[in-house]
């Protein structure tokens, strides 16, 4: 049985030095090595991780440092991309609305992490 590939977009807000963003640069790159198109949509350009990012991954940067100006700047490219699924995280709103500005059949996938804090100040 062989593998399906399919068209796959992460959506972050940098490359730069987050937990999210590792993420986002271990999964996209993943899935490049494993002979799916993958595209790295960014919001504002930092490259701690760039050199982590697997060669077949596409980076688009959208050149914006405000969330609301990410959406419609999305929307173009994934009009112009056309992937069956968008992982967001951190700005899961500028996400699901660049898809309805887009009107294209990508399912947007959004996720983020809660962290709670003691009132010691110490993270769970």
């Amino acid at each position: 049985m062989s593998a399906v590939s399919c068209r796959l977009a992460f959506f972050t807000r940098s490359l730069g030095g987050g937990g999210a963003e590792r993420v986002v640069v271990t999964l996209a790159s993943h899935y490049a090595a494993q002979g799916h198109a993958v595209d790295l949509i960014v919001s504002r350009r930092e490259d701690t991780y760039l050199k982590e990012v697997h060669p077949k991954v596409r980076i688009h940067y959208l050149h914006t440092h405000r969330r609301m100006l990410a959406a419609p700047r999305l929307a173009k490219v994934l009009r112009e991309v056309r992937p069956a699924a968008l992982l967001a995280t951190v700005n899961t709103f500028a996400a699901v609305l660049g898809q309805r500005l887009a009107r294209t059949p990508t399912r947007v996938v959004s996720a983020f992490a809660v962290r709670f804090q003691h009132a010691s100040g110490a993270d769970t």
